[in-house]
């Protein structure tokens, strides 16, 4: 048996999510990890049919972070909503840190220093799963918009065609 592995692009209508651009992985990426040109080149062609204004988020899990990939999303104006790893820092703390004692709360309001960029953060407690917080960081949405607009995405994935 062989893994291929599709790093694709889904609009979310309602909560269905639907394919417009995808790219097979080559097979050195290895547990289906993509790098950050392969995250442009998919974007690339996403932004040739749909243009970056007309995208209220890109939202992505945490593997889909890095300083050259959100500035390059910065760059092309994309608006992201991206959830964030406990050990990620944020504004030089660890975000295990930011959601502890509900002190995201104190944090949610300004702007923080993430992997170069200026973002927003924002957490929620959350009862299943192996973590305890949701957190995420957005170039755009603050609060509880930029968790709203990620929940969507977990939302339609239980509807996404793969």
């Amino acid at each position: 048996m062989t893994d291929v592995n599709i790093l694709v692009v889904s609009v979310i209508l309602g909560r269905v999510g639907l394919p417009i651009a995808w790219l097979v992985l080559p097979e050195r990426t290895g547990r289906g990890n993509s790098a950050h040109n392969h995250r442009v080149a998919v974007m690339r062609d996403v932004l040739s049919i749909l243009p970056a204004e007309r995208i209220r988020a890109l939202t992505m899990d945490r593997e889909f972070i890095g300083k050259g990939w959100l500035g390059w999303l910065r760059l092309m104006d994309v608006a992201y909503v991206v959830r964030v790893r406990k050990k990620a820092l944020i504004g030089g703390r660890p975000a295990s840190f930011m959601c502890g004692r509900n002190r995201w709360k104190k944090w949610s309001g300004g702007l923080h220093k993430v992997f170069g960029q200026e973002v927003h953060f924002a957490a929620k407690r959350i009862k299943k799963g192996r973590d305890s917080h949701v957190a995420v960081i957005s170039n755009v949405y603050s609060g509880t918009e930029a968790l709203d607009i990620y929940r969507l995405r977990l939302q339609s994935r239980r509807f996404s065609v793969t």
